[in-house]
């Protein structure tokens, strides 16, 4: 790997870049989903939104080069994605790592991450800088320092993030790092990163979550449901909205005929429904039904990931279209003749690719336990728990967004993609000389995100 000319590392390099960046390039521009426009504003505005945080909208100004323009954004997170999907593959399999990652661009939508303007990259770069840092020697850490950028990214990471590190710091203890100091380092320091990317997601978090969690309850009914046996008894101020509140998240927090806008102001809304939310988990059958709808829709969510959702068309006086022309008014001709705005042609396309990946998924799900199980018995416990943490990685994602808000082919789009990352690594493992030595070369990759 070390004796590789570095133009044929950067060619390479720059080949699975490409890849990476193929429906950007496709597409005639990045991709843009509705909450793009909040993005792009809040970020030249510098105002933090009431439901998101403003680490994205910072990040996308920065790498635009205030304003330049948003193919600069698309290459710096392709770069990212790029150097840290080569560095999480070189771990098990480094002489077959550039292969792999070309395979995964043609066989996955990892592309649709990495093209869009919006924060779903983030939650693969946030997976896999965990495991990266936890498998490095070094205490302090660049992989670090992307986990904490990546978790400021989106309010879902920080429960996402809950789930995960001390699910990592169970496999390093049981398969690398039996030494209590070790473990401890990589404990508090983690702790730290998710406290520092706590402090950019809490000023939105405060303003949003109940509004969220109680669209999430209206869209599964058991919010209406509550209302209409309480509100008899109870002076909440959405009672005079029982009889219509809508079953629809989206209606009820952006639409303006919804919930959210039908108070006088945020902090009577915010009042109002942590107090129905209290008092709902109070009761007891009301919060067993909670608890069920939750399982339902994660599970749901759990088959539903398709690429391409909410990649519509943005006509002349969209918000979308009203944001690039103000912040990007050299790119308004290029946006508007993406293939995004052509329906006929992109969506067609979109529809056959979902198809394709599907097929994708149910080979890897197929093969994903005997190749697992065969690198297990040939090379130890390792990658089959970095494989488990990957696959729980997907579960908790599914369940913390469906569970919290509602059921979305992007959500699990985020990270469908890594389950045929890992079997094409499992079989890279098989292929190539055994797992130790494999980490024990791969270890200056995972240390230095600049070699290899």
């Amino acid at each position: 790997m070390g004796t590789r000319p570095p133009l044929l590392k950067g060619l390479q390099f720059a080949a699975f870049m490409a890849g990476l960046m193929w429906v950007a390039l496709w597409n005639g521009y990045p991709t843009f989903y509705p909450d793009s426009a909040t993005y792009i504003e809040c970020g030249f505005l510098l105002e933090t939104p009431v439901d998101r945080p403003i680490t994205y909208g910072l990040l996308l100004r920065l790498t635009s080069l205030e304003g330049v323009s948003l193919w600069i954004v698309v290459l710096f997170q392709c770069a990212l994605l790029a150097a840290t999907t080569l560095a999480f593959i070189r771990l098990f399999a480094p002489h077959l790592a550039m292969l792999i990652a070309i395979v995964v661009c043609g066989l996955t939508g990892v592309s649709f991450l990495g093209s869009q303007v919006m924060t779903d990259v983030y939650t693969p770069l946030m997976v896999m800088a965990l495991v990266l840092y936890g498998l490095s020697d070094r205490q302090w850490s660049g992989w670090l320092g992307l986990y904490v950028l990546a978790l400021a990214m989106h309010a879902s990471h920080l429960a996402l993030a809950v789930c995960l590190v001390p699910l990592l710091l169970v496999i390093l203890w049981k398969t690398r790092l039996r030494d209590r100091k070790a473990i401890l380092g990589k404990s508090w320091r983690l702790l730290l990163g998710t406290g520092i990317a706590y402090v950019a997601l809490n000023i939105s978090m405060v303003k949003s979550t109940e509004a969220f969690y109680a669209a999430h309850l209206a869209e599964t009914g058991d919010l209406q449901a509550y209302l209409n046996g309480a509100c008899p008894e109870k002076n909440y101020e959405l009672c005079s909205r029982a009889v219509d509140l809508p079953r629809s998240a989206e209606i009820f927090l952006w639409d303006s005929s919804g919930v959210a806008h039908s108070y006088p102001s945020r902090e009577r809304m915010r009042a109002d429904l942590r107090r129905i939310i209290g008092d709902m988990f109070a009761d007891n059958a009301t919060r067993n039904g909670i608890i069920a709808s939750t399982v339902q829709f994660g599970t749901r969510q759990l088959s539903a990931f398709g690429i391409g959702e909410g990649n519509v068309q943005f006509q002349p006086g969209s918000t979308v279209h009203r944001r690039i022309a103000r912040f990007f008014p050299a790119e308004v001709e290029r946006f508007e003749a993406m293939k995004q705005n052509t329906p006929d042609v992109f969506s067609p396309t979109v529809s056959r690719l979902n198809t394709f990946y599907w097929w994708v998924t149910v080979v890897a799900l197929v093969l994903m336990l005997p190749v697992v199980v065969s690198v297990y018995r040939r090379n130890g416990p390792l990658f089959p728990a970095i494989a488990l943490f990957i696959v729980l990685s997907y579960v908790a994602n599914c369940f913390i967004n469906a569970g919290m808000v509602v059921v979305a082919q992007r959500f699990g789009a985020k990270l469908i993609w890594m389950l045929p990352l890992i079997v094409l690594v499992g079989l890279g493992v098989w292929f190539s000389k055994p797992l130790g030595g494999a980490i024990a070369r791969s270890r200056a990759v995972v240390n230095d995100p600049a070699e290899g």
